[in-house]
């Protein structure tokens, strides 16, 4: 089964992310959110695999996780954010550098003609923007991001709105 996040802006999109790092490859798989019954789960932050996620807005509820019995559950566990606009920060827990190869995307939440799109950005250590892609979902379905550009090789952090 896969595994996968959701990014929730105004309208969201599931992911799977797969990172290199210095002590090798990595893939996120929420496998600890997993909880059983009704309703969600609600978190300031999240960190698995010497990987964190935070928010911008840094409240106690700005990530979602819902519960395998919710309705919003959708085959595996996944990380949402709370609120509209919010900004996603993904960093190595240690700071250590980090290379992003791929996410998999698939709109969710939305109404018929809605498109999102998801806009990341990658720092290097001293925080200068040294990547940007932006990713127009049109449809239902995985789409495959792939970071091809060299800016997203050794970076301290990315961002996605």
């Amino acid at each position: 089964m896969k595994k996968r996040i959701v990014v929730l802006n105004l309208i969201g999109a599931f992911c799977l992310l797969v990172l290199a790092g210095n002590a090798g490859a990595a893939v996120i798989t929420f496998d600890d959110l997993e909880t059983p019954g009704p309703g969600a789960t609600f978190l300031p932050d999240y960190s698995s695999d010497g990987f964190s996620f935070t928010s911008s807005y840094g409240y106690p509820d700005s990530f979602v996780s819902w519960n395998q019995d919710s309705p919003d559950y959708l085959e595996s566990a996944a990380l949402a954010s709370y609120f509209i606009n919010d900004v996603i920060t993904l960093a190595a827990t240690g700071g250590e550098l980090f290379t992003i190869n791929s996410m998999d995307l698939d709109l969710v939440f939305s109404n018929p003609g809605d498109t999102a799109n998801v806009h990341f950005y990658a720092y290097d250590a001293g925080g200068t923007e040294v990547a940007d892609l932006s990713f127009d979902l049109r449809t239902q379905g995985w789409h495959t991001v792939n970071f091809l550009d060299p800016g997203f090789t050794d970076i301290a952090y990315l961002q996605w709105q």
